[in-house]
């Protein structure tokens, strides 16, 4: 998916957010960072997808402040809250009626929820949080070819996307068929993207192979993975895919695809012909276009 004009004021606060993680309580140095920032967003080629200026932008931030990780504790913290309500969260699936739709409900209830801005700082109660998310109504109209496609599936791909919702995946993956699913995360570090050792912090290993995808972007951009998990990616039978990051990238990649996403932004509503706010499992069918 390419850049609208809508995207740039989402660009401008994500770099905002970005100069003050990068320089905390440093105003002079966010200021500095954040005319950079505006700088490159001035010229930047709209022709690529968002998830590739934000990678280009968050990499001239590491440059420039030498900072790796700005968003490490974040991330740790966010995913320990919610390991905390893990007892809570699998006790869910008795009452459930069927384990496979609750999961996937969770797994889209831990995308609705922004674990980066902290939602629940503002009540103080994540469980409240968590209640909330999945009392929304989610928009599940292809779960049934969902489960049928799951049931022939022999190697399974599923695309992580942030820290803290990484546990939800966890619920998930764990009532998917056991020893064919293979996590994806990020090469390395970008905003609060799910990398190797958070996902780890999670327990994804302990139901999942999981593989780093090669890249600092935030989301799935084919050409810039290493080629090992390129292959993994044309060899998946299934590809599960998380948020809106993965969906801006692969969107028009000729696979079929399950996202399970938020529609965050005016953009993405008008691709998936959804009204924004709306939450669901969407299926891309598979097509004879490009491959990434």
């Amino acid at each position: 998916m390419q850049t609208y004009v809508e995207c740039i004021p989402c660009f401008a606060r994500q770099s905002l957010a970005a100069a003050r993680a990068f320089a905390p309580g440093d105003e002079a140095r966010q200021i500095s960072l954040m005319t950079d920032a505006l700088g490159y967003l001035a010229h930047c080629d709209v022709r690529r997808s968002p998830p590739a200026i934000a990678r280009d932008v968050y990499r001239m931030l590491r440059e420039k402040t030498g900072v790796q990780d700005p968003y490490a504790e974040e991330k740790h913290r966010s995913t320990e809250q919610v390991l905390e309500l893990i007892p809570e969260l699998e006790a869910s699936f008795d009452e459930a009626a069927d384990p496979l739709e609750h999961g996937v409900r969770l797994a889209i209830a831990g995308n609705i929820i922004d674990f980066g801005a902290g939602d629940w700082a503002k009540t103080g109660d994540l469980r409240a949080v968590i209640a909330h998310a999945l009392e929304t109504k989610i928009c599940m109209e292809s779960f049934e070819y969902f489960r049928q496609r799951l049931s022939g599936a022999e190697r399974i791909l599923y695309l992580g996307d942030n820290c803290g919702e990484v546990v939800f995946d966890r619920l998930l993956i764990e009532r998917l068929p056991r020893g064919k699913v293979t996590f994806a995360v990020r090469g390395s570090p970008i905003i609060n993207d799910v990398t190797r050792r958070e996902a780890v912090e999670a327990g994804i290993d302990a139901c999942a192979d999981i593989v780093e995808n090669g890249s600092d972007a935030p989301g799935t951009i084919l050409e810039d993975c290493a080629p090992g998990f390129r292959r993994r990616f044309e060899e998946a039978d299934l590809i599960i895919s998380k948020g809106q990051g993965n969906y801006e990238t692969l969107n028009e990649n000729r696979k079929e695809i399950f996202f399970l996403l938020k529609v965050k932004c005016p953009v993405v509503a008008r691709t998936t012909g959804r009204e924004e706010g709306t939450v669901l499992l969407y299926r891309k069918p598979a097509s004879s276009g490009r491959k990434g």
